[in-house]
């Protein structure tokens, strides 16, 4: 991993962590955010998001306007997943395969769908109403939106991310390219795609 900061000048092969959020031996700016995969390695988050495509998924929401696009990728996804626990982290296409998953999960592979079609989101990790949790936030038509499949039946379109902020907590957020780090971490801002209160590391692509 590279640290963020141009200016630093840390070693990059020095920078090692056990999975969370990694940082940077030098500066000690945040640089990744590692998770433990089902194939038994530490990945960071962008390397998760993978281009999944189901066949159904994907036929349902071809043609459609931008916005039912994503609410029909939401309720797919809500339909088909049911709650489920376990040590390591699934992919997006296992969760599926699997029919379940947990919160960051079920995140993971919501985000994989939207962004294979075009849409701006990220998976957030963080709290919600103090407890461990991750959703995922999408940008569209200048607005951004909280999807959260764990809180209920999707609606006709996912709340407008400010109206759920007082119960969302973020401490990192990621696409397929970077990890996202709050300038603040002790006051992190509400819209998770606001350039100015996140600090952004870009993941180089795996091998």
């Amino acid at each position: 991993m590279i640290c963020p900061d141009s200016s630093c000048g840390g070693v990059p092969e020095t920078i090692r962590s056990d999975g969370g959020i990694s940082h940077c031996p030098t500066c000690g700016a945040p640089c990744a955010f590692l998770l433990h995969t089902e194939a038994g390695w530490l990945e960071p988050g962008p390397a998760l998001l993978r281009g999944f495509i189901p066949d159904g998924a994907s036929a349902l929401a071809r043609g459609r306007k931008p916005d039912g696009e994503v609410v029909v990728l939401w309720f797919q996804t809500y339909r088909r997943l049911r709650e489920i626990m376990d040590s390591s982290v699934r992919f997006p296409e296992t969760t599926w395969r699997q029919r379940g998953g947990d919160a960051l999960e079920h995140a993971l592979l919501l985000a994989d769908l939207l962004l294979s079609q075009g849409h701006r989101a990220r998976v957030v990790c963080g709290q919600r109403h103090g407890k461990p949790h991750a959703w995922v936030s999408l940008e569209h038509d200048g607005r951004e939106y909280l999807l959260d499949l764990l809180d209920g039946r999707p609606a006709r379109f996912p709340p407008r991310a400010e109206v759920l902020a007082p119960h969302y907590r973020a401490t990192v957020a990621f696409d397929r390219t970077a990890c996202y780090f709050p300038r603040d971490p002790g006051n992190p801002p509400a819209r998770c795609f606001d350039a100015t209160g996140w600090r952004e590391a870009v993941i180089p692509p795996q091998p």
